[in-house]
């Protein structure tokens, strides 16, 4: 198993196994004005993107072109909120 090595700053091992729905409604509701559906009817992911915003446009369109291909529907994309006050 793994365990969270770095505790001033939250890094290390990690993993999410349930949706907190509340949690996201709220957030993505502040951030981008937008109701999510109800609970179990929608799923969420962390994309890593480079620091080249050219490259960040290219890999979200890769990322929507393969959502939209299955059928789905990007509701949108967040930036997560980070505090490195701490490092």
């Amino acid at each position: 198993g793994g365990c969270g090595c770095e505790p001033s700053s939250g890094d290390g091992a990690g993993m999410l196994t349930g949706m907190p729905h509340a949690f996201l409604t709220e957030a993505v509701g502040a951030d981008l004005g937008v109701a999510l559906p109800a609970a179990g009817a929608f799923g969420a992911g962390n994309v890593f993107f480079p620091r080249d915003p050219a490259v960040v446009a290219e890999c979200k369109a890769v990322v929507e072109r393969h959502v939209s291909r299955l059928g789905l529907s990007l509701i949108g994309w967040r930036p997560v909120p980070v505090d490195n006050s701490a490092l």
